[in-house]
């Protein structure tokens, strides 16, 4: 619609970015189900899953070249859901509380729990950008946009005395990767929001706390 009111033509890269998004999504479901049967993704047989998405061959190689290319979608997919949220907490120069931090960690973990197997089988290796220079990159551009937001902040006076924005941003993207399995383990609800509401306590401390050695 955006392209019909400017009169400007979309183009075939965009085109296919856009059905590699939507395809990656409508595939998620089918892939959470399969890969709690089967295990690992390397034991997901790529013509099972489309069988059971209902999705021919040729619309996923319209989209995808192959098994290993939609993996890489659906890791970048996730580094936005991990990480999008604490970015936007800190988009601004004002002190961001505790409770709003655990909100975020909250809705994330909502938002993980709705594909778990997915979950469990791509997180792990996110920090150690074990897909393909364009994971390694993102995840680099998260860690400068953290650091950017945090040097806004200690610049504004807001943070605890001291804060170092470079080593707190990798530290904070370090911290997301690995509580997110906290998130994901836990049984139920209750325990998913008592371990968010840890981690918001942990990263407050992090960035706003007094007296405390800087994180390492």
């Amino acid at each position: 619609m955006a392209g019909v009111a400017t009169g400007r033509r979309t183009s075939a890269g965009e085109r296919r970015d856009a059905r590699r998004a939507d395809l990656a999504a409508t595939l998620l479901g089918p892939l959470d189900a399969t890969l709690r049967e089967v295990g690992g993704y390397e034991h997901v047989h790529l013509g099972g899953l489309l069988e059971r998405a209902g999705v021919a061959r040729s619309t996923f190689y319209y989209a995808f070249d192959g098994k290993a290319d939609l993996q890489l979608a659906i890791a970048q997919d996730l580094v936005e859901l991990v990480f999008e949220p604490g970015l936007r907490l800190l988009d601004g120069a004002g002190v961001v509380g505790v409770h709003e931090i655990a909100l975020g960690a909250a809705q994330l973990a909502d938002g993980l729990n709705r594909y778990p197997h997915v979950c469990s089988a791509f997180l792990p290796g996110l920090g150690h950008a074990w897909l393909a220079p364009e994971l390694e990159g993102r995840i680099d551009d998260v860690r400068r946009r953290f650091e950017r937001s945090i040097a806004a902040q200690v610049e504004a006076g807001t943070t605890r005395p001291g804060l170092d924005p470079g080593p707190t941003a990798a530290w904070l993207v370090g911290m997301l990767l690995h509580g997110t399995g906290r998130l994901l383990a836990a049984a139920g609800p209750v325990a998913r929001r008592r371990n968010a509401t840890a981690m918001a306590e942990i990263a407050w401390l992090a960035l706003y706390g007094r007296g405390l050695d800087a994180p390492r």
